[in-house]
């Protein structure tokens, strides 16, 4: 697994203190606090450690590091049991137990249960991003969910059925691309990763999330992989989206209703609540805010995450696949506008070539890069024989 760089960074926006807890796993190294100091770091013996920060008003929080991705074979017993345990997020009840049973039927082999459960979320149930309500029982009622909710479902039936599981919280490589996916214990193989909801953005279910993720992200063209691994452009920040906080959490009375959501029965202020003083979802923190948050965005309850490749050639190649995409189809759009506006033909003509290089370079960076599926791949091909062509 490719290593990579991330850095984050975090801002009180307001004129009074707050308190920060971030989670670090045990794969990140050197990691550091450029301009500021833990006031607490706890540490777990499969988790990771847990810093806390308390931060004045105005002032800002900064990490850098060097993370990775890891796949472990023996594990202790104490941390598959805690991976089977019933939980907010991830409930193990009668109820999932029997739901589990009916969708693995014959199957003994633990492999085969899990195999069949994931397929069963994957062609049963619909990705969104589109709900008010959080929790595994309202993702089984509307058969649909983000890749947080259908984690966290994949979970509850493997652990129902004793096959310790559990839900990685962590972001793609890029700029706040924050993301989740499964792990579970299969004897013989260690901890498996798996990934469910992009399992679902296959060309004719979701073309646009597809192509989409296979340019930006550089997802497996067949989806099936996704079964029992993962493509490994992604850093992992949490090893579980309840994670005890030390010290305790104190809630505070939100100012406003905007960040507050259903989560199974309970209605949780984010921000300003925690699941019985555990914090949902750390990517990589969980602030508690002050009643000057009236108004909430993303970067106050996440911060700003950059990961990029470790590797200086590989993130060259990266930044410069992305430019030139970017570029290319800015310049056939121009192409464009100057043809129908009667512009200068030699103008045109040379936003045409510069768009057939730019995309060209693009395509072949791609194809290098392994980071196609079969329609890229025909477009990558033809963007490269046109390029060829011109430069001939």
């Amino acid at each position: 697994m490719k290593r990579k760089t991330f850095e984050f960074l975090y801002e009180n926006r307001s004129s009074k203190g707050i308190d920060v807890w971030l989670s670090v796993t045990d794969d990140c190294r050197n990691v550091t606090f450029p301009g500021a100091s833990p006031t607490r770091r706890t540490s777990h013996p499969f988790l990771g450690d847990l810093y806390f920060f308390h931060l004045d008003g105005n002032t800002q929080l900064s990490m850098k590091a060097e993370a990775g991705y890891w796949d472990p074979v023996g594990k202790s017993a104490e941390e598959k049991a805690f991976f089977l345990r019933s939980s907010s997020l991830i409930p193990v009840d009668e109820e999932t137990l029997q739901e589990a049973q009916q969708i693995v039927r014959d199957a003994v082999d633990d492999h085969a249960k899990v195999r069949l459960l994931f397929r069963h979320i994957r062609d049963h149930y619909k990705y969104s991003t589109k709900f008010n309500k959080r929790g595994v029982s309202y993702c089984k009622a509307s058969k649909k969910g983000d890749c947080g909710e259908l984690s966290a479902l994949l979970a509850s039936y493997c652990r129902s059925l004793g096959i310790p599981a559990r839900v990685l919280v962590g972001a793609w490589m890029g700029k706040n691309e924050p993301h989740a996916w499964n792990e579970v214990f299969l004897e013989g193989k260690g901890w498996t990763p798996m990934d469910v909801s992009i399992a679902m953005w296959t060309f004719f279910r979701h073309p646009l999330r597809n192509i989409g993720a296979t340019i930006k992200y550089g997802v497996f063209s067949n989806k099936k992989k996704y079964e029992e691994g993962i493509e490994g452009n992604r850093v992992v920040f949490s090893i579980d989206p309840e994670r005890e906080l030390t010290p305790s959490y104190s809630s505070v009375d939100p100012p406003t209703d905007s960040s507050t959501y259903m989560i199974g029965d309970t209605r949780l202020a984010w921000g300003f609540d925690s699941i019985q003083n555990k914090a949902p979802y750390m990517q990589p923190i969980y602030p508690r805010l002050n009643e000057e948050y009236t108004k909430i965005s993303n970067r106050d309850l996440l911060g700003n995450v950059t990961i990029k490749p470790a590797k200086a050639v590989d993130r060259t190649t990266l930044l410069m696949k992305k430019y030139s995409f970017v570029i290319g189809v800015l310049l056939v759009y121009a192409t464009i506008l100057m043809d129908w506006f009667s512009v200068a033909v030699s103008a045109s003509y040379a936003a045409s070539a510069l768009s057939t290089i730019s995309l060209g370079i693009f395509a072949l960076l791609t194809i290098i890069r392994k980071e196609y599926n079969l329609p890229i791949l025909v477009l990558c091909l033809l963007f490269v024989f046109s390029a060829v062509g011109l430069v001939y």
